[in-house]
């Protein structure tokens, strides 16, 4: 990945696994919808220059899990999708990080 277009790429099919996972049409014009697009291109940065956050916030985001588990649940299907697509894997900061953003752009 390693230009605008294929990060606008990935960042729509991000949306897209949202949208079915939720049952949503999500506002592409809308502010939290490119409030997410600003945060997922940051994200997909880091994850392809392998500089990803690792802050041990594992109570965090297990507390997450449990208490948004259809934002983990989508948050999982992302995670296949990038290391199907890209051959990489997120660390839970990250998961924790696509899980608030998601949260976001679904309320």
């Amino acid at each position: 990945m390693n230009d605008a277009t294929e990060y606008d790429t990935c960042i729509e099919k991000m949306t897209e696994i949202v949208e079915e996972h939720f049952q949503i049409q999500i506002e592409r014009e809308s502010f939290n919808y490119h409030r997410f697009t600003m945060h997922m291109r940051y994200f997909l940065k880091r994850l392809i220059e392998g500089e990803q956050f690792i802050d041990k916030n594992t109570e965090l985001l297990e507390w997450i899990r449990r208490e948004y588990m259809e934002i983990d649940l989508c948050t999982k299907k992302i995670e296949e999708y990038l290391r199907e697509q890209y051959h990489t894997v997120c660390t839970d900061e990250e998961v924790l990080y696509i899980m608030v953003h998601i949260n976001r752009i679904c309320v």
